[in-house]
């Protein structure tokens, strides 16, 4: 399996591509080993481009204002990191670095490869403990807020098994406690009527959270 990153943006350098696709090979492969999933390949460009292969693409273009990225609900994973909504976000963020509260387009790019991983069609719930709802499988929505270095490029916290289950560690960096949100955290709530909800953190500015939602809804 490979996941291929292809840019379009002019803010991000072939050099800092090849930074962040190095920080998301040790990353997914952190993910994967959490999860129990063999971790994709994390290739650059389209050159050879199997059908087949999932593809991360960095754009200067808006699909969505508001939304820094997401991956879609297509037959093959494919994810869109808005990388001006990212630069742009609450006052400015950098590519390999974020700062007071942003996240970096390198920690978007790493929210959306763990979530293509652990739920590649973008289209799985499971039960909420203690509710009558369901949850979304999104690994990196209930904990986005909080990020970690990979040779100096900032990921995503993501979501361990536990905090589904409400048992064990919930999460990579160990902040979560059993399925609770941290600060800037959400979740996305199915009814068993079909409808679906959003449950926020502390804090909560709606990272990733409208397509999130809007998915959740086609799906």
């Amino acid at each position: 399996m490979i996941l291929r990153l292809l840019n379009t943006s002019a803010s991000v350098s072939a050099d800092q591509l090849s930074q962040i696709a190095a920080a998301l090979q040790v990353y997914v492969g952190q993910v994967a080993a959490a999860w129990g999933l063999d971790a994709p390949t994390i290739a650059l460009g389209s050159a050879g481009q199997d059908p087949a292969d999932w593809v991360m693409t960095l754009t200067d273009t808006t699909d969505e204002p508001g939304d820094l990225g997401y991956h879609d609900d297509l037959s093959v994973p494919n994810a869109l990191i808005q990388v001006q909504e990212i630069l742009g976000y609450n006052g400015g963020s950098g590519i390999l670095q974020g700062g007071m509260g942003n996240p970096a387009v390198s920690a978007v790019c790493a929210h959306e490869a763990a979530e293509m991983l652990v739920d590649p069609l973008a289209t799985m719930y499971v039960p909420l403990l203690g509710s009558s709802s369901q949850v979304a499988m999104e690994v990196c929505d209930p904990v986005q807020g909080d990020a970690y270095d990979i040779n100096g490029v900032s990921v995503s916290d993501f979501c361990l098994p536990g905090w589904f289950l409400n048992i064990g560690k919930a999460d990579y960096l160990g902040l979560a406690k059993g399925s609770t949100l941290n600060k800037g955290g959400y979740y996305v709530l199915k009814a068993p009527d079909g409808s679906t909800s959003s449950v926020m953190g502390e804090s909560v500015r709606g990272l990733w959270l409208k397509r999130a939602i809007r998915h959740r809804r086609r799906s």
